[in-house]
């Protein structure tokens, strides 16, 4: 499972998110504004598109949730791996 920072604007503001990957196929994420965020957003690809299965105190549409979808997709790869987290590498 992987785990990588990317920046991504959350209501304006350009965030530092932290994200794991929940499978080994890629299609599940939580995503933390920070380490042991209380209330992560739960990502999900389903049928191509992004889902959103929780998303306390976040506040994004489905606009917001398919171009944070996106961005992970973009940034798996070449992302920077972070040292803390359920799933840190």
């Amino acid at each position: 499972m992987k785990s990588f920072k990317i920046m991504f604007p959350l209501n304006g503001v350009e965030t530092e998110l932290l994200v794991e990957s929940m499978d080994a196929n890629d299609m599940r994420y939580s995503v933390m504004r920070n380490v042991n965020d209380p209330h992560p957003l739960l990502l999900e690809l389903c049928d191509h598109t992004w889902k959103c299965k929780s998303q306390d105190h976040w506040s994004l549409d489905d606009e917001q949730i398919h171009l944070l979808g996106q961005k992970i997709s973009d940034e798996l790869n070449k992302a920077e791996p972070f040292s803390s987290g359920v799933n840190a590498l």
